[in-house]
Formats: structure tokens, C-alpha cells, sequence
């Protein structure tokens, strides 16, 4: 999201420097409005004393102008800033146009349309020269000789935006402009539910993708970096809303909230002139509602974190703009990495139970090599890896990256994220900032020769697990990871739902469908061991999504119901069987017998779930020691079972006459990379594979939710964590 700012002087003598700066401090657009003065007279100034800055209107007053007189100025503005001008339109309320206008107000939706059709109609008429020919219920434009013609410009194409804040005048602008100016009386779920869907139907009548459309504002932002200076600004942001909140026009965003009743009495107080009154009303709740709160080294990160994908630029709401010679200025519109970060972390000292291991610690913010991203992280998953981080077995990661020359003394794990691009390395050309993304954990060296060979980099001898085996996680505000990592996030998805899939359903994708020929066909059987869990779960809705039969195992039956609407054709309790555990020696032939006896009975078990004698295709295992014997027993002939963990232990026992009588593959699997993460995400954001959210936790739960993990006390399938989004339910943008 590019931050913007208004013009705040009108002076034109001073307009020059002031527009100079501006620009020099990296904001992306510099917008005047109809207020004091003319909103035009200051971009022309400013066009020639700039260069990349855009230039608008937010907005002109569109009613008391003739569109010929627009057009001819916009044209001219186009042309002086090199293609940087935006021509910003707005209907004004009944009262001004009629009473300070002295113009007709009539059908202002209908009305701003035809103005929009017939500016295109006359800029393409001096551009290609057209017959001017345009008649509509408000105007007739069909004279237009040499004289008054100005010609053809370098860029003509002019954005128009329009502001809009009911539904008519939302689709209006989805239909036939470039850009809404949203009133910065708003909030997150107003656009969600109100002004996107509007401008989607717009947009949709014209055949146009989100894309091609630009949303901006103005921002309500309560910004200090004491308590004298936020409480100061609360009270004068609360006073701006309730000006607001006042006026009938904005009841669609109060209702949105179920706030609707507060317009009358608001308004009362305004007539009474109780302006201190009317701030009284509006309560905190509300006040986080309509404003940013934070500091400025905060408020940058908190905007983002709020308007992502809702919002394509803002400014501050002007009375809140810091003076231009602010030194915490330059950092907060750059948006400046900020030098330090909340993260958990696990220290060797604190090795063991998980609620103890993981503690929140404020540590320094990474710096970036060439091929990196920074990614403000909004929500992470659980999985058992950061469990044995915190365990400090079977590894100590700390030790083996110090060991490999990292100087951290502390693990700042999460394997699974979603979150916004803040930075990113020289060499990075793949994403930029500002892509929503999430994170597959495939991590390898840029110059392993393997991975530049173009072989499968998973079986490099580089290869990590990122947010295990690597550093600075999504457990951080701020997440590192290598650019090739980052996955578009699926738009449909919130970021509690994009952040706690990955791992699971990447691994689980490369074990069915990365071990050609033993990837699944329609109708193949796949049995899945833990297929409640994470992983588990995964693997039945991948299973599904390409056309095989899962069969579920799980611990308990209150699991059934849970598989079964994520897609297990049959499911079975593995507690009703007592044979699990290492296989006896063959030459013990009671002790073998017995546990045969218990892995046919299983097998049994999978047909009559299934309604036929059809053995599983592919295994899928996780478990290992307690039930890789089974697993490879039932198997069908010529099947496979494939393997990524050892979750009940890692010593292996099976009978190798199956095996190579039935001819059966044994395949270990890991991770999984870009082009089968890519896969999977697709099939997630196509709707065809569900990500299996169980529950989302606040931040400061990622010690208990690893507790849970390891106690198998987890709720079923996969846990999120919110780190720097503010509430469960954000994040979806379609």
C-alpha cells in the first residue's frame, strides 16, 4: 500500500518548495482538494517543479463544471506533469451544490456517469480524431471545431477516479472509472462488505479484473510517540468522527457495525453546537474502529496490517500530518525495516516443555542477503517441528547453526506463514513490496551446485527446513526467507486460514504426488495414518482433490465425523487393535504369529471399510516405528509407502519377504518444492483442497499450542496463530 499525501498549503507562491519536498520524501502521490480554493490552480504549479510524483484531484466539485471545461483542464494537466495527473471527481451533497454552487442537483448517480462517458468521448475526439458526437440525458457535446480542438498528447489516458460512498455510486466507479476515492470515514469491514462488492459489479459489467482498479483514501490516524501527544490526537480524531457520524450520508458505514442509532443523537448535538458532546459519544471501541492508533514507528506497519488488500494507497486524514520537517518522517513513508521486533524464541537454557521453552523476547531485525524477503508476518501455524526445537530433540538447532558459523544463541522459529512483503534483497526480481504472500519451507543454498545443476533442490545436501532448521521464523513480527519461498496467497483465503496450511499440505502433496509412477490415480486406495491431524488432514483432502479413496486412521472415533467431511472413504480406530509397535522376529514364530494375526485383521479392517478387497496403492506414514511393520504389510503389490517423519520412533521393522516378494517401494519424503508448494496452493485457493483450520490463538498462545501438540491434546487439523493481524476474519479479499 503507497502513501500518499494533500496539498496543504494553496499558497501558489509557496507551492513549489512544498511540492518539491514532498516528493523528495518518497510520498506517491500529492492530491488537492475543493475546499478554500480551486483544486487545480495547485497541481499546475506543482507539475513543473516535479518529476515522478503523481499529481490529483481529491476531489473536484464535478456538477458546477461543464465537462468540456473539465476536460480541457485535465487534458492540459496531463500533459504539463508527463502523464502524472489524476482527475478525482465528486458529486458534493444536495445542500452546497443548490446552496453554495447555485446548480441543479439531480440524479447525481446517473449524472457523474455520463460526465465520466462524455470526458472519454471528448479526450478521444482530440486524441484520434473522432467525430464529437455525444448525447445523454444531461448533456449534448457535438461541436468541436479546429480552434477549440487542443490536439493530440504524449499519454492520454487520463485516470479518473470518483468518490462514492453509497452502493450506486460504489458501482458506478467499478463500471466505468479507473479509481474510488473511499471516504476516509471507513472501516476494514465497510470495504470488505459494502464497497467492494459494489465496485466488483461494476467491474464485472465491464469486463474488468481488480486489477485494473485503484482504491485510495485518507486515513483517521491517532499518531504520537508519547501519551500526552495520542491522548491529544484521540480526542481530536474522535472529534472528526463524530462529524461525521452526524450526517445521514455516512449511516451505510455506521450501520455496517450496527451503529446506525448514533446518527440522531449526534446529530441533535450538532445543532445544539455540543461539539465536545459529540465526541463524548464516540467510544474507544469505535475509535479503533475508524483509526489507526500507534506510534510512528508503528503506524506504518499497523495501516498495512489493516488495509491489505482493501486499499491500494492512503494519506494521513490531514489534520494529522506530521510538519514536513519532522525528523521521524522520512522513515515512517519509506517505510523503514524497523531496527527491532517481538518474536519467540527458545533458548538452550529453557530446552524442555514447551510452555516454558518458547518465551516472547524483543530481539534485533534481520538483515537481508541478495536473494531474501522480509515478510511482515500476519499469522502462522503450529507443527511439531518447533515441539522438538523446544524440546531440544532430536536436535539442537541452535548448536548446528552455531556449529555452521551463525552467531544467534536462540531459535526464532514457525515453519508456516502468511503475511505482506516489507523488503527485499538487490538481487530479488521474482515479488515485490507490498505482494501478499505465504511461505513454503523448503529452504536451500542459492550456490549449491545441485540446485544450480536444476535438479530437484529437496535433494540437495543444502537443504533446511526454514523456521526449523532455519533462523527468524514466522514466530517474528518480522519473518526472513528466500524470495523463491513466496507463494501469491490465495485471495479467497483469511491470513489465519493462509498461514497454517502450507507445511502440512506441501509435504503431504510431494508424498502422493511427487513419486512418479506412485502418485494417485482415480479410484487408487491411500491410507493415511493420523488423519486428524495436520498433516493427516491434508493428505485426505489432497486425496480427494485428484480422485483417490482415503482411508482415515485415527485414535479415537470422535475423529470420524471429522475425516469423513474431509473426504475419508472409510475411517478406522487403530485403538481397537493391540499389535502396534516393533514386529517380533520372524524365527519367534508365536510372538510373529500374533502380530501377523493383528496386521491381517487390519488389513480386513481397510476392506470392509472400503466395501471391497482392495488393498492401499500408497501408504501414507508419519508414525513410523509403531506402525511402519503394518503399513508395509498391507500395502498392495507394487505399491508404495512413503514416509516423512518418525513421530512414535525412528528405529524401522518390517518383513522384507513382502516387501521384495510384492515388490513394494519404501520412499522417504521431505518437505516439497516451488513447483508442488505452487501446485497445492493452487488447489487450495481453486476451492478443490480446504486448509483445515481447527482453531486460531492469539500470539502470545504459541507456547500452550505447542503444549497441546505434544500432549495430543490439539484440536483437529491445523492451529493458527495471529501474529501482526488484529482479528480473526481478515485477510479475504474475494
Amino acid at each position: 500500500m503507497k502513501l500518499d499525501v494533500g496539498m496543504l498549503t494553496h499558497d501558489l507562491k509557496s507551492i513549489p518548495a512544498y511540492a518539491r519536498q514532498v516528493e523528495a520524501l518518497g510520498y506517491d502521490c500529492l492530491w488537492s482538494s475543493e475546499t478554500q480554493h480551486d483544486p487545480f490552480l495547485p497541481l499546475a504549479v506543482a507539475a513543473g517543479v516535479t518529476s515522478s510524483i503523481r499529481l490529483g484531484t481529491a476531489i473536484a466539485v464535478a456538477f458546477p463544471r461543464s465537462p468540456m471545461i473539465i476536460a480541457h483542464i485535465a487534458w492540459d494537466l496531463q500533459k504539463a506533469s508527463d502523464g502524472r495527473f489524476i482527475l478525482g471527481l465528486g458529486t458534493q451533497v444536495k445542500g452546497h451544490n443548490e446552496r453554495r454552487f447555485s446548480v441543479k442537483f439531480e440524479s447525481p448517480g446517473p449524472k457523474m456517469r455520463e460526465i465520466v462517458l462524455a470526458l472519454r468521448h471528448i479526450w478521444d475526439c482530440w486524441q484520434n480524431g473522432t467525430k464529437l458526437a455525444f448525447k445523454g440525458q444531461f448533456y449534448r457535446f457535438d461541436l468541436m471545431t479546429p480552434f477549440f480542438n487542443p490536439g493530440p498528447i504524449a499519454n492520454p489516458k487520463v485516470p479518473i477516479y470518483i468518490a462514492g460512498v453509497n452502493h450506486y455510486m460504489c458501482r458506478i466507479a467499478g463500471e466505468v472509472c479507473d479509481g474510488l476515492h473511499v471516504h476516509p470515514f471507513n472501516s476494514p469491514k465497510y470495504l470488505r462488505e459494502y464497497v467492494h462488492p459494489a465496485v466488483e459489479e461494476g467491474l464485472s459489467t465491464s469486463g474488468r479484473k481488480r486489477s485494473d482498479f485503484t482504491y485510495t483514501t485518507s486515513s483517521f490516524v491517532v499518531v504520537g510517540d508519547s501519551e500526552e501527544e495520542l491522548a491529544k490526537n484521540r480526542r481530536a480524531v474522535k472529534q472528526q468522527i463524530a462529524f461525521y457520524a452526524s450526517t445521514r450520508t455516512y449511516e451505510p458505514v455506521l450501520a455496517t457495525h450496527g451503529w446506525q442509532d448514533l446518527t440522531p443523537a449526534l446529530h441533535r448535538k450538532s445543532v445544539e453546537g455540543d461539539w465536545a458532546g459529540m465526541a463524548d459519544l464516540i467510544t474507544d471501541e469505535m475509535l479503533d474502529t475508524f483509526a489507526v492508533t500507534g506510534t510512528y514507528e508503528t503506524v506504518g506497519a499497523k495501516l498495512k496490517a489493516r488495509y491489505a488488500g482493501l486499499l491500494d494507497s492512503t494519506a494521513l486524514y490531514q489534520p494529522y500530518q506530521p510538519g514536513l520537517d519532522d525528523p521521524r518522517l522520512p522513515g515512517f513513508i519509506k517505510e523503514e525495516v524497523p531496527t527491532r521486533m517481538h518474536a519467540f524464541l527458545v533458548r538452550q537454557n529453557r530446552f524442555g516443555q514447551p510452555r516454558d521453552a518458547w518465551r516472547r523476547e524483543v530481539i534485533p531485525t534481520p538483515t537481508l542477503g541478495p536473494d531474501e524477503v522480509l515478510v511482515y508476518v500476519m499469522a502462522s501455524g503450529i507443527n511439531y517441528n518447533n515441539v522438538w526445537a523446544a524440546l531440544g530433540t532430536p536436535v539442537d538447532v541452535i548448536a548446528e547453526r552455531q556449529r555452521a558459523g551463525e552467531p544467534e544463541d536462540f531459535h526464532a522459529g514457525g515453519s508456516d506463514c502468511s503475511g505482506i512483503v516489507w523488503a527485499v534483497g538487490r538481487d530479488v526480481k521474482t515479488i515485490k513490496v507490498g505482494d501478499e504472500v505465504i511461505v513454503h519451507s523448503g529452504w536451500w543454498r542459492p550456490d549449491d551446485p545441485w540446485v544450480r545443476s536444476g535438479k530437484d533442490p529437496m535433494l540437495a545436501e543444502s537443504t533446511r527446513i526454514w523456521g526449523y532448521q532455519t533462523n527468524y521464523g514466522s514466530f517474528c513480527q518480522f519473518a526472513r526467507c528466500q524470495a523463491h519461498q513466496c507463494v501469491p496467497k490465495p485471495k479467497r483465503l483469511t491470513w489465519e486460514e493462509a498461514g497454517c496450511f502450507l507445511l502440512c499440505a506441501s509435504t503431504a502433496y510431494r508424498m502422493l504426488m511427487g513419486w512418479p509412477p506412485h502418485v494417485i490415480e482415480p479410484g487408487d486406495v491411500v491410507l493415511v495414518w493420523g488423519a486428524a491431524g495436520g498433516l493427516g488432514s491434508m493428505a485426505l483432502e489432497i486425496t480427494r482433490a485428484v480422485g483417490g479413496r482415503a482411508v482415515a486412521i485415527v485414535s479415537d472415533d470422535a475423529k470420524r465425523k471429522f475425516c469423513q467431511e474431509h473426504g475419508a472413504a472409510a475411517v478406522i480406530n487403530r485403538n481397537q487393535f493391540s499389535h502396534w509397535g516393533a514386529m517380533p522376529n520372524t524365527a519367534d514364530t508365536k510372538a510373529y504369529g500374533e502380530w501377523a494375526k493383528g496386521a491381517r485383521a487390519f488389513g480386513k479392517a481397510i476392506w470392509d471399510g472400503l466395501g471391497e478387497r482392495v488393498s492401499p496403492r500408497i501408504v501414507f506414514e508419519h508414525p513410523g516405528e509403531s506402525t511402519l511393520p503394518t503399513s508395509v504389510f498391507v500395502c498392495s503389490t507394487g505399491g508404495m509407502v512413503v514416509i516423512c517423519a518418525g513421530t512414535t520412533g525412528y528405529t524401522a521393522t518390517m518383513d522384507l519377504r513382502y516387501q521384495w516378494m510384492r515388490q513394494k517401494r519404501f520412499q522417504g519424503s521431505h518437505l516439497s518444492n516451488d513447483p508442488q508448494a505452487a501446485d497445492v496452493t493452487k488447489l487450495v485457493s481453486e476451492g478443490k483442497v480446504d486448509p483445515c483450520l481447527s482453531h486460531t490463538y492469539a500470539y502470545d498462545d504459541i507456547p500452550e499450542c505447542h503444549q497441546l501438540m505434544l500432549e495430543n491434546k490439539h484440536p483437529y487439523g491445523n492451529m493458527a496463530v495471529l501474529v501482526n493481524a488484529r482479528q480473526p476474519g481478515q485477510g479475504a479479499t474475494r
